[in-house]
């Protein structure tokens, strides 16, 4: 009668069934499972409670709860129905994939802690579950413990075959970790099982270019426009980082289709808050609220740790919201400057917007845009009447809930407003102004330490790898050409860029010697050899940001070429 979906029937069936025999465990199950098929799922958990009560370890009745309770919406309490069905019987292989799916829907609603929990459950009773680990993989790149996540998804490689997915992610995994050319094994392997993965092409193509790989530079970016382009007019598959397109000369439009579309899948279900009141009437100083993970040494806080202190008292109160766990000199600058300090690291989407919203927050700014450890989940729930961007991502975010976007007359004229969808909001002097004079290094360093020739000319470029192109550098070998006795001086680390740049500047007639390479360094070092250089040639298409405000604090001259985007200005 089940099986013909006799659903009355199969029931009086059941109940005759354990009138006689109630201690029948099998019909307690499917008659529970007939209630449920007629829409009676209190009555089937009801039996299932029993049941339960009369054998603990009964697997399949925690199982069939946790099922119940899943479709019910209540989510921990499923996990826990699942938990405890695996502790009986770690092989009811239905329990674990529907644990391993109650993990993937909390994680999609905010509840981190309890999704993580799950996966722990999961994978304490199934240890090779491979949408577990997957899931855990992914979790731990989320957290930047990226090691982790490498031994999660190198550990399903080893249990067979698997999904494109889990090649991608542990390609950037391995990015994350300063191994690009493992990372493009990884999003090769991964484009050959899907070709038509238009992210994975764009991750590829930016660990290119952080290898300064320029075989086929100009096919290579048609051919990634060209896919960028098709996945922007029809929408097809996983959205695009809009921050790694930042180093690829992209029309501007293009761009901010890409962030429209990568917003609109980063908020999707987000609900807003009950509207906010900006108060410009009511008798109390404003409330400026900044939202950042980079109150610390990074390249956001060292530009911007100093400004909260100038702001007028008289008008303005100051708060900083930290999305990071980390603590440093910049962020004690940061607590020092500001009026209230709150580190919400770990906190849920919805617990931020509100804690914002219960500080009567009149303008919200936010300093990450699409970067990472970015929160607009936050901002997409509308917890100030105000909402700005400012300085932590160049480029629009293509979101309707960031009412202005912060920069000047230069970064963004008006002719170049098509590609943002935000208000722009140009400052009366500059986007980035100097700080006071301590801010500039105490150190005194010669050249010769450096491994930099005492009498000749230094042209330099800070800039990261991924940032120079074919075009620009054979430009600056020019320069080298027209002025014998320069070097151009380079801090970049990888040998294999280095023997990169070193081969194009011989097969130019430029002696490798005149490149010189140069270790990454902290800030105060930086700032004090900044004095060592005579002038500074900038990347093309995503220019020097912190850096080069930092040479131009030293006193060293930055030369741009500007083009239409925010990076390249």
């Amino acid at each position: 009668m089940e099986r013909a979906q006799h659903w009355k029937e199969a029931e009086e069936l059941y109940r005759k069934l354990l009138r006689d025999t109630p201690s029948h465990t099998a019909a307690h199950l499917q008659l529970a499972n007939v209630c449920l098929r007629q829409g009676r799922s209190e009555e089937a958990l009801g039996l299932l409670d029993r049941l339960v009560e009369m054998d603990p370890q009964l697997a399949q009745a925690h199982g069939n709860r946790g099922a119940i309770l899943q479709v019910q919406g209540d989510l921990e309490g499923a996990s826990r129905c699942f938990g405890q069905a695996l502790a009986v019987d770690p092989g009811l292989r239905q329990a674990a994939d529907n644990l391993a799916q109650v993990a993937e829907l909390l994680f999609r609603s905010d509840r981190v802690a309890a999704g993580e929990l799950a996966l722990r459950t999961l994978l304490g009773a199934v240890r090779g579950h491979s949408s577990g680990l997957y899931s855990l993989g992914v979790l731990r790149m989320a957290q930047a413990r990226f090691e982790v996540a490498q031994r999660c998804l190198e550990r399903l490689l080893r249990q067979g075959p698997q999904p494109p997915a889990v090649l991608f992610q542990l390609g950037q995994a391995r990015e994350a970790l300063g191994d690009p050319e493992a990372a493009i094994q990884a999003y090769i392997a991964a484009l050959q099982l899907d070709p038509a993965a238009t992210d994975v092409l764009l991750h590829l193509q930016y660990a290119r270019l952080s290898l300064c790989d320029w075989e086929r530079h100009d096919d290579r970016l048609q051919r990634l426009q060209r896919r960028i382009q098709a996945h922007a007019e029809c929408p097809s598959g996983a959205p695009l980082t809009p921050l790694r397109l930042l180093c690829f000369p992209l029309p501007l439009e293009l761009q901010r289709q890409v962030a429209t579309r990568f917003t609109e899948a980063c908020v999707r279900g987000v609900a807003p808050l009950p509207p906010a009141e900006l108060a410009m009437r009511q008798p109390r100083r404003l409330r400026l609220g900044y939202l950042s993970a980079d109150f610390r040494d990074h390249a956001m806080g060292k530009l911007i740790h100093g400004l909260f202190a100038y702001h007028d008292r008289r008008r303005f109160e100051v708060f900083a919201y930290s999305l990071a766990n980390l603590n440093d000199a910049y962020t004690a600058s940061v607590q020092a400057g500001v009026d209230h300090y709150t580190q919400v690291y770990g906190w849920s989407h919805q617990g931020i917007a509100e804690r914002i919203r219960s500080d009567r927050i009149d303008v919200l700014i936010d300093l990450m845009g699409h970067t990472h450890h970015s929160r607009p989940a936050v901002l997409a729930m509308r917890p100030a009447p105000l909402q700005l961007l400012y300085l932590g991502y160049p480029g629009t975010m293509g979101a309707p809930w960031i009412d202005g976007l912060i920069a000047d007359h230069w970064l963004i004229p008006p002719k170049l407003e098509h590609g943002y969808s935000e208000r722009v909001l140009r400052l009366p002097w500059a986007f980035v102004t100097s700080p006071p004079p301590e801010g500039i290094s105490p150190l005194q360093l010669g050249r010769a330490e450096l491994g930099l020739p005492q009498h000749a000319v230094v042209f330099a470029c800070f800039n990261r790898a991924e940032k120079l192109d074919p075009d620009r550098f054979d430009q600056w070998l020019e320069i080298l050409r027209r002025v014998p006795s320069a070097v151009l001086w380079l801090l970049l680390e990888h040998p294999l860029v280095r023997r990169r740049l070193r081969q194009r500047a011989a097969a130019q007639g430029i002696d490798p010697e005149r490149l010189v390479f140069g270790e990454l360094m902290d800030g105060e070092r930086f700032s004090a050899c900044c004095s060592l250089a005579d002038l500074v040639l900038d990347t093309a298409t995503y220019g020097g940001g912190a850096t080069a405000v930092m040479a131009l604090r030293a006193g060293l001259p930055v030369l741009r070429c500007p083009g239409e985007s925010f990076p390249s200005r």
